[in-house]
């Protein structure tokens, strides 16, 4: 997270709390945040 454009000082976004950390809102387990967002879902996309 660090090198991410999001934790810069001067970036404000809703990905910031009161304290200015980033954080996610996922109600589950960081190991199932991972696991949904590793990659593309294949039936979600048509290829031509």
């Amino acid at each position: 997270m660090k090198n991410m454009i999001w934790t810069h000082p001067r970036a404000s976004s809703y990905y910031n709390n009161s304290k200015g950390r980033v954080f996610l809102s996922w109600p589950w387990r960081l190991v199932d945040l991972w696991n949904q967002t590793r990659g593309p879902v294949k039936e979600n996309f048509e290829l031509h």
